[in-house]
């Protein structure tokens, strides 16, 4: 229940939840793609999205990860692709709160003090002003998860 609260808290403070303002750069940036992706498949995939960007068409050049997360969302929920961008955006912030409390139970830090750190880091202004690089904000909220992983 507590990972809960403090999941929605981090998701609150980071403009994550739907009907919040988050980074329209960011935001922008990865819907193309996922609307692409859902409006052609892998079918046709290649490193430009010609539906998306004209004259010269969308590059898929960072975020592949959260665009085929909201494609497979757009698929499986039949949501828009903004919607499948921020439902993206909320899991991602899941795994990275509990890769972050892990990493800091593996060192042996408390459930409820590492679940509070890992919720200080991500909500942290370092952070939160990454969220107009695109997937880079995404991928810092990711490094103590994968940390975790590897140490495990």
């Amino acid at each position: 229940m507590a990972f809960l609260v403090f999941l929605l808290a981090c998701l609150a403070l980071s403009g994550t939840l739907p009907g919040l303002t988050n980074s329209l750069s960011a935001t922008t940036f990865q819907e193309g793609p996922i609307q692409c992706l859902a409006n052609q498949g892998f079918s046709h995939f290649s490193i430009r999205c010609s539906d998306v960007g004209l004259p010269v068409g969308q590059t898929f050049s960072e975020g592949l990860p959260i665009d085929i997360l909201g494609f497979l969302l757009t698929q499986i929920l039949g949501v828009s692709a903004h919607l499948a961008f921020i439902f993206a955006g909320m899991i991602i912030t899941a795994v990275a709160l509990w890769g972050a409390t892990a990493l800091l139970g593996r060192i042996g830090v408390g459930y409820l003090v590492g679940l509070t750190a890992a919720s200080l880091y991500i909500v942290s202004p370092t952070l939160l002003a990454m969220t107009g690089f695109g997937s880079t904000y995404w991928a810092f909220l990711l490094i103590p998860a994968v940390a975790y992983m590897d140490l495990r």
